[in-house]
């Protein structure tokens, strides 16, 4: 049975784009189906989090992210909200009140605008700064909501949570032991317990305390989530995000993840995530497609694929021993914005070099020309290659005594009488014979052998070249045939064909969407990149 895990519901989503495609599209219903592909782009988890000054909130997001990129020790003000989505490059878009104006700065000009010090008063009048980061987790569709204001000097301290609270799909109340819940964090708590939110309870710094204070602290939260009303079943997390952040950036071994306590959080954030919300979009747009398809004559087809579809998503469910730590979605190796095939990359380079050589050779040196048509050329790719590199006058140049060659040889066979069974073959440049064939292959060859050299050495994941096409795949899976890292490479080559087809699902959706401004530049690329994924860059060996 499949489960939901978040590629899982990619592809769901996916196929109910795709039903909604084969609807035909007249003009009274553009507007409707426009908006039915938008909501399906636009699906993201709002994870609110919130507590005091101090708590490490910070730390604990860049540790879920991976990253070390969100700042730490200053506190926002009030009334301005702090996301964290995905975007393709590093930066920060600040939204201004009453007007649809933005603003691109660098992170670290963030503490200008959105602090007390930097900001008196929101004088500057910013309703929201967006932090975009490359990261994993927030291109699933996480958004981080940092929520400021408790236990702040300025007063309003929770209006600008409670206003966000209908936005929240959950809220993470960082609170730790380093102090006992205060009453404001109490309040945010009650009240999003009172609205039906989803609340994750977060003991931090727990490497701050030994074992005796870690007891007295839990059994203090515990009789005050009594008092409260919350069920002596509600759940909370003891964790050090300072241990899973230096894990995460390989400052401790991995060993220490586990005991950092992020884990568990991660897992059944990502659990409510994709059983809770997720499955009730998917809900949501089957009942809206199906009302859509009820409408439509000539669609059976359509529709029993759709029920078929329902019952899909009825028997799909994240399965509990796939923990998020441990899964492609936050600890993976893979780089967010991946490159094309490393390989066949230095080769493009390595060719390219030789081409702009040969242009300028060609021009000035008769010995390089003869030497071009003693050859017989180019091979047609590495020739068309060249025609598109050079300009007219030195294709002309280069070429022109290649072809005298060529006639000459005609014109010998055709004199010698040959057996004209033969002439065809004799007439077709071999790409054995073109030197740039040879360079590439030879630039391969030792690209091949340092990526295996480094596979044999241990882990992938510190090295910048762990992409490849499918074709150099092939090469390589051969040349390490038996070897255990082999598995390894398999599963993490599959998580990037994975990551493009994603990236193509995207593009498509948000196109269909006309939501062209929230394309990313990785699904812009994507189409490029997915098919030089499966077939390397064309005319390379």
């Amino acid at each position: 049975m499949p489960t939901l895990d978040l590629h899982r519901y990619e592809l769901l989503k996916s196929e109910l784009a795709d039903l909604l495609r084969a609807v035909p599209w007249r003009a009274d219903q553009f507007e409707r189906n426009r908006d039915l592909f938008a909501r399906l782009a636009e699906d993201r988890f709002n994870l609110a989090v919130v507590g005091r000054f101090s708590r490490g909130k910070s730390t604990l997001m860049n540790a879920m992210l991976g990253l070390d990129r969100l700042p730490t020790g200053i506190e926002p003000l009030t009334s301005v909200i702090t996301s964290i989505t995905y975007g393709s490059h590093e930066k920060v878009v600040l939204h201004f009140l009453d007007t649809t104006l933005f603003l691109d700065i660098r992170l670290d000009q963030l503490e200008d605008y959105v602090t007390e010090r930097g900001n008196p008063s929101n004088r500057r009048r910013i309703r929201e700064a967006e932090i975009q980061l490359p990261a994993d987790l927030l291109r699933s569709g996480f958004r981080f909501i940092d929520t400021p204001g408790l236990g702040s000097a300025v007063a309003g301290n929770t209006v600008t949570t409670r206003a966000f609270l209908p936005e929240a799909d959950a809220f993470l109340l960082v609170t730790g032991f380093n102090g006992s819940l205060t009453e404001d964090e109490a309040d945010i708590l009650y009240t999003a317990s009172k609205a039906g939110r989803q609340v994750f309870i977060v003991l931090n710094k727990a490497d701050m305390v030994d074992g005796t204070a870690r007891d007295a602290a839990v059994a203090d939260l515990r009789a005050r989530l009594q008092t409260l009303g919350l069920p002596e079943a509600q759940k909370f997390y003891p964790v050090s995000a300072a241990t899973a952040l230096s894990v995460r950036l390989g400052r401790m071994p991995a060993s220490r993840l586990e005991e950092s306590g992020l884990l568990e959080l991660e897992h059944d954030v990502l659990a409510y995530m994709t059983n809770g919300k997720r499955h009730a979009f998917l809900h949501g747009m089957y009942a809206r497609l199906d009302a859509v398809l009820a409408a439509a004559p000539g669609l059976g087809a359509v529709r029993e694929r759709l029920v078929a579809l329902r019952h899909e998503i009825d028997q799909a469910a994240l399965p509990p021993s796939d923990p998020v730590g441990s899964s492609s979605l936050v600890n993976a190796p893979i780089a967010a914005n991946l490159l094309d095939c490393q390989i066949c990359s230095r080769i493009e380079r390595a060719v390219f070099d030789a081409l702009t050589q040969l242009q300028g050779s060609l021009r000035r040196d008769l010995e390089a020309r003869q030497d071009l048509a003693r050859q017989g050329g180019l091979c047609g790719p590495h020739s068309r290659q060249f025609i598109a590199h050079a300009a007219p006058r030195e294709v002309c140049i280069g070429f022109a005594p290649v072809l005298d060659a060529q006639a000459a040889l005609l014109e010998e066979m055709a004199d010698a009488k040959e057996d004209a069974s033969s002439t065809p073959a004799a007439l077709w440049h071999s790409a054995s014979g073109c030197p740039f064939c040879r360079l590439a292959c030879g630039v391969a060859d030792a690209s091949l052998d340092k990526f295996e050299a480094i596979l044999q050495a241990g882990s992938i994941a510190p090295h910048p070249e762990p992409t490849v096409c499918l074709p150099h795949l092939q090469v390589l899976a051969m040349r390490l045939h038996g070897d255990s890292v082999l598995p390894d490479l398999l599963r993490r080559q599959a998580g990037i064909l994975k990551r493009r087809a994603d990236d193509m699902r995207r593009f498509a959706l948000k196109q269909d969407a006309s939501l062209r401004d929230q394309i990313t530049d990785e699904e812009k690329r994507s189409a490029q990149s997915g098919i030089a994924a499966l077939v390397g860059i064309s005319g390379k060996p």
